[in-house]
């Protein structure tokens, strides 16, 4: 094996999120040289060794510790400077002996001097998460502060180098943790798993029980005592607390509080499947739907299968609960990406969330609240009315939670109404079970012989056009496929034998199938489809009078009532800030029953802005008749992303006329 491919290796192996890009970018050469050696790499194997899809790279996990070993023994191997100050946390937070410059630098690999560096940023970085690094001469570094402070950043660190390819070989090799009481204990809480009934999500089950460990490690060489709450303390009454401590039970130096730590941060896990006993509450219970009819009140839709969006957020909300006890924070990677194109749903959750304020200490976190408004968006995207007969069936492997997975199903659906969607599976269901399917669209490389579609967690535009066409590839290249595909737009016809009809449907499908292009166009089209429903406004608008402006053209077509115009201004007044659907541009409404006649829109352009109550300015105004059963709802979300990612508004403010701004859609 040639430089270069041991140095792509070494390159994967110790980052979490690798892509062509940077590895072309980190060593210096084009991205084409990057995949000619990927490949060459993969053909001297019997099997794949690094898979690549688009841009991301995938190391196969069957074949990481064979090409570590030969990483670290060519001597490529080397750690990236987070990586070494990960390790470094964990070394001072998992103490059991004096650690001088010399012994930490020996232990990194690096020079005194590189160590220092490393120190010096890691001080600072430690003092933003309210811990110290302290040093003496007799007992070397260490770290100090509240121990609930410190076992959350043990916990963190922990989860952040097992996500890495090589991380959880690092932290036995290290001398971090210890392998075989690890298996032990993972063996243990699968069993916990199936005496509660429970199903972590495959991120959790395979990483709790390091972190689970590391806490016992902790405690083994400092013997800190953590300081826990009333509310944390009071899941000793659960009949869930007896069987997870069970876990624990060789460990006879876990005093009381270390058990409960323990057992919260079990709970706090992300599930796919839970029914617990602590959290069940009717006040919980009680907050969740107040929840959900204000989400339905201000989107003025309403969720197809209530009972169920509430079971979903409760699997959530738990965990979350208790990571809030336990101050750990979750990491959602998806969070910066859905703010930026569903701005207006997270918002509005984010605003609803304060109704949990009182079950815990503080507001939930930006990626906690991102989660919850992922549930949100995936059951708004249930409305969708599809054909029942679809000609193909798919699963979705999401080794995510509950959130994600919901998030990526509704955007699949989306995509692709022709395709019966069996639900999503995480990888450990999905390879023990025997699922038939056409399609499988996994998160992750899966080890079965049938062909996976891998996707993203979250995909964003270019993503969902290129998975579009590879999927339309896989159709037409498998005659089978392609035969059910037209057979399912002609099943009703060749039933009855109508010849005629059936050439003018095929003759259709053959149509659509080509000028796939203007489809999207007359979709894009069905609320906004005449130029007298954009209005370029000249005139000066005071707020008290925009929204009897706005709806004005809507009444006089006749599609609403004066009760809904009256209706609209009063929640308009209190609800402004969340009736949004992009940055600083208005979506006022209220729901179908309030006076709605025929679903309609009306876009107005204003030269002159309106300026809220808080001093903000507004120039574009969508008002919004909605559908009666949510018609409307997939045209928002297709309008909220031009607005955050298309530029819409800022088009719309330089168009010269209604005509212009209609090009625009």
């Amino acid at each position: 094996m040639d430089q270069l491919a041991l140095e792509i290796i070494a390159n994967t192996l110790v980052r979490n999120e690798v892509t062509v890009h940077s590895i072309a970018r980190s060593l210096g050469i084009s991205e084409n040289k990057v995949i000619l050696s990927i490949d060459s790499i993969n053909s001297e194997d019997e099997k794949p060794v690094i898979k690549y899809q688009k841009e991301k790279i995938y190391f196969s996990q069957e074949q990481v510790e064979k090409y570590y070993q030969i990483s670290k023994k060519e001597g490529f191997l080397q750690y990236s400077i987070s990586l070494r100050r990960m390790l470094l946390i964990l070394l001072l937070a998992l103490k059991e002996r004096s650690y001088s410059l010399q012994d930490l630098a020996e232990q990194m690999k690096v020079s005194k001097n590189t160590i220092v560096s490393d120190l010096n940023i890691l001080k600072s970085d430690l003092e933003e998460k309210e811990c110290r690094l302290f040093y003496s001469r007799k007992s070397g570094y260490s770290l100090e502060g509240e121990e609930l402070i410190i076992r959350k950043l043990l916990v963190e660190t922990v989860n952040k180098i097992f996500n890495i390819p090589i991380g959880k070989y690092l932290l036995f090799e290290e001398g971090l943790l210890d392998a075989n009481e690890v298996i032990f204990l993972q063996k243990r809480l699968q069993k916990v798993e199936e005496r509660l009934n429970i199903l972590l999500s495959d991120e959790m089950v395979e990483v709790l029980p390091y972190t689970a460990y590391s806490i016992v490690q902790r405690k083994k060489n400092t013997n800190s005592s953590c300081s826990l709450t009333t509310e944390i303390k009071a899941v000793t009454n659960s009949r869930e607390y007896e069987t997870i401590i069970s876990a624990f039970w060789n460990y006879d130096f876990l005093d009381e509080d270390d058990l409960i730590y323990l057992a919260v941060l079990v709970l706090s896990s992300n599930m796919i499947n839970s029914e617990f006993s602590i959290y069940n509450t009717d006040a919980l219970d009680q907050t969740i739907t107040r929840f959900i009819e204000t989400i339905e009140s201000k989107l003025a839709i309403q969720f197809s299968n209530v009972e169920q969006l509430k079971k979903v957020l409760l699997q959530h909300i738990r965990p979350a609960l208790f990571r809030a006890e336990l101050g750990i924070s979750i990491v959602n990677p998806l969070t910066q990406q859905f703010k930026e194109e569903y701005r207006s749903i997270y918002r509005l959750v984010k605003q609803e969330m304060s109704m949990f304020d009182t079950f815990i200490p503080k507001p939930f976190s930006e990626d906690e609240t991102a989660f919850i408004a992922m549930i949100v968006l995936s059951n708004i995207m249930e409305y969708s009315k599809q054909k029942e007969d679809k000609p193909f069936k798919a699963v979705v492997v999401c080794k995510s939670g509950t959130s994600i997975s919901k998030m990526l199903l509704g955007l699949l659906e989306e995509l692709f109404p022709f395709i019966s969607f069996k639900g999503t599976y995480s990888a450990r269901q999905f390879e023990s079970s025997i699922i038939e399917a056409d399609f499988i669209f996994s998160t992750v490389p899966l080890n079965t012989d049938k062909e996976v579609l891998l996707v993203s967690s979250y995909m964003n535009y270019r993503d969902r056009v290129e998975l579009k066409e590879r999927l339309d590839k896989n159709i037409e290249e498998n005659t089978v496929k392609k035969a059910r595909y037209i057979l399912s737009y002609l099943g009703d016809y060749l039933k009855q034998e109508k010849e005629k009809e059936a050439i003018d449907t095929l003759s259709k499908f053959l149509a659509e199938d080509q000028i796939e292009e203007e489809k999207e166009q007359e979709k894009s089209e069905d609320l906004i489809n005449n130029d007298f429903q954009i209005s370029i406004i000249n005139e000066k608008w005071e707020w008290e009078d925009c929204i009897e402006k706005a709806f004005k053209p809507i009444s006089k077509r006749g599609n609403i009532d004066k009760q809904y115009i009256e209706v609209c201004k009063k929640a308009f007044d209190s609800s402004y800030k969340t009736m949004l659907i992009g940055p600083q541009v208005l979506l006022p409404h209220v729901g179908f029953e309030e006076g709605v006649k025929k679903m309609d829109a009306q876009i107005s352009i204003l030269k002159e802005p309106i300026i809220d109550p808080d001093g903000e300015e507004y120039q574009v105004v969508v008002a919004l008749a909605p559908g009666q059963h949510n018609e409307h709802v997939n045209w928002l979300m297709r309008l909220n992303e031009k607005f955050v990612s298309g530029n819409l508004k800022e088009k719309l403010l330089s168009a010269a006329d209604s005509a212009e701004a209609m090009n625009y859609f």
